[in-house]
């Protein structure tokens, strides 16, 4: 029996596992995180450094093969299609457990930071004169499309990691976002970043502005180093772009807070600096250059894999970012006065 069905089996001791990690093991959690997800960033680091190929590349051609082996398997009689397909399928569920899954499982960063949640804002006023100041320290044009260089893809990365040295050094480690064409295809399909835990690296899709395409590695850069929630995703991008000396980093971040601050109706009212509504048309156009081609459908389907993982806002969680802003400054303005006592 085992034999037979040793894929469900061990998926059964995965699920086992997060439930155990969920209800506060602080011994699976530490060993986990602390460990098995870092080694593996640590082997996945080596060998996207040493290898010629690129690993999500090959995870790919490897998972086509596999497709091919089970109907080849199947139309020729020598397994059954419905034991041929749940064990992979099973071993494919503890491989993602493995290499991102049991993350959900997890304090948020919420919960280490000791954040205290907050229903207020950041002043939308404040951040449209930042937006302003930094906008015209800009020399060149943050709504142009151009590829994120492997340079800069790393001097992203270090910013958070000098963000998480400070009070969160558990965060710390190696990560790696892969630029995808300029033609926009990833967008089409309704994504415009995605972390992919098999080959422990986010993908960022070039055909957005230069602005937006910087906080999208900034946030993807963030699942990679073990945020799960989307919101904390934005709000990690957020405060490390923020500390930039680079203006156009320090850019990308305000004018993402700004958008999400402007959702509502009440605040779309506001007067903007024209260069700053320049920006904001020329995003929006964009955005109407590259619709999905199937509508909500990614939305929807992300947003039953965020509730599965125990997120219960689902895609909403990505709107939490403005208060979570607003969360963190009073944690340091909390910080302050018990220094100062």
């Amino acid at each position: 029996m085992f034999r037979r069905f040793h894929g469900i089996f061990a998926f059964a001791m995965g699920i086992l596992v997060f439930t155990i990690m969920e209800s506060g093991s602080s011994f699976f959690q530490s060993l986990y995180f602390d460990f098995i997800y870092k080694w593996f960033h640590a082997v996945h680091h080596a060998f996207r450094i040493y290898s010629p190929l690129d690993l999500t590349d090959l995870i790919l051609v490897l998972a086509v093969i596999g497709i091919i082996r089970v109907f080849w398997k199947w139309i020729f009689g020598m397994d059954s299609m419905k034991v041929n397909l749940i064990n992979p399928l099973c071993w494919i569920g503890v491989w993602f457990l493995i290499a991102w899954g049991l993350n959900y499982a997890l304090p948020s960063f919420q919960e280490r930071a000791e954040m205290q949640t907050s229903n207020a804002q950041p002043d939308i006023l404040k951040v449209i004169q930042t937006c302003e100041i930094l906008r015209n320290e800009l020399s060149g044009d943050p709504v142009r499309t151009t590829e994120l260089t492997e340079s800069e893809i790393q001097a992203i990365d270090k910013l958070l990691n000098e963000f998480f040295s400070e009070e969160f050094p558990e965060y710390l480690l190696n990560a790696h976002v892969k630029t995808v064409s300029e033609t926009g295809w990833l967008r089409r399909i309704g994504i415009a970043g995605i972390y992919f835990p098999f080959s422990f690296q986010g993908h960022v899709d070039m055909s957005y502005t230069r602005s937006q395409v910087i906080f999208t590695a900034a946030h993807e850069l963030s699942h990679a180093h073990g945020i799960t929630d989307e919101g904390e995703a934005n709000l990690i991008a957020y405060l490390a772009l923020q500390r930039s000396d680079d203006p156009e980093y320090s850019y990308a971040a305000e004018f993402t807070l700004l958008r999400y601050l402007m959702a509502s109706r009440k605040q779309k009212q506001l007067e903007l600096p024209e260069i700053i509504k320049r920006d904001l048309e020329i995003l929006q156009s964009n955005r109407a250059a590259h619709r999905p081609f199937f509508g909500d459908f990614s939305n929807d389907m992300n947003n039953i894999y965020l509730k599965t993982m125990g997120v219960k806002s689902g895609i909403d969680s990505y709107q939490t970012f403005p208060k979570l802003v607003k969360s963190f400054e009073n944690r340091i303005l909390s910080h302050k006065r018990k220094s100062a006592k």
